[in-house]
């Protein structure tokens, strides 16, 4: 069984040209700015990189769901995605649980093409979080500091419903405003 590390260390030897800085990885592709700016802090580009590759050396033409970033901290591999609009869709719900899932699969794809051995049951039992960073100022109805949840109408049903894949696809899911993010992890593992 692989570890952590062991595909962190994967990731660094087939991959390394896919880190980028937050401003590329949180990047918004409807128009074109970073969710987050800042060239010091760097990750792998996921969907636009690492798993591109693997889906062009695979040949595949169909697209796959993936998170924007995946990120490496404390022996924990981080699945992050990060959504600038507003998340009051069906499909926005479904989208962001369907790249969480994908994600996995995807990556198992490029253990394979390798021969790095590491299936999926395998990529499930190692530590991994997955977290949604949301752009508060769209995702805000009315500023009621008597009804707090009033503020987050539409991010807390979500919040239920992603809360079921913790300890079951991810150790734990964890959604999260942009200034929250940027004080608890980004402080945290890039100070």
């Amino acid at each position: 069984m692989k570890t952590e590390i062991e595909v962190n260390d994967y990731l660094n030897t087939n991959y390394k040209s896919y880190i980028n800085s937050i401003s590329i990885v949180s990047k918004d592709d409807c128009n074109n700015t970073p969710m987050i700016e800042d060239e010091n802090i760097k990750m792998f580009n996921y969907d636009k990189g690492v798993l591109k590759k693997i889906w062009n050396q695979l040949g595949k033409i169909h697209e796959i769901a993936a998170v924007d970033g995946l990120d490496f901290q404390n022996n924990t591999l981080y699945f992050i995605e990060f959504k600038n609009g507003k998340l009051n869709k069906k499909e926005d719900k479904f989208g962001i649980r369907l790249k969480m899932t994908e994600s996995l699969i995807g990556l198992v794809k490029g253990f394979k093409k390798d021969s790095f051995e590491c299936d999926l049951c395998n990529l499930l039992k190692l530590k991994k979080r997955f977290i949604l960073v949301y752009n508060e100022e769209k995702n805000t109805l009315v500023n009621d500091p008597l009804e707090p949840f009033k503020n987050l109408a539409n991010i807390y049903p979500l919040k239920q419903q992603m809360e079921e894949y913790n300890n079951e696809i991810f150790e734990k899911v964890i959604i999260m405003s942009r200034n929250d993010f940027e004080k608890f992890y980004l402080k945290k593992y890039f100070p």
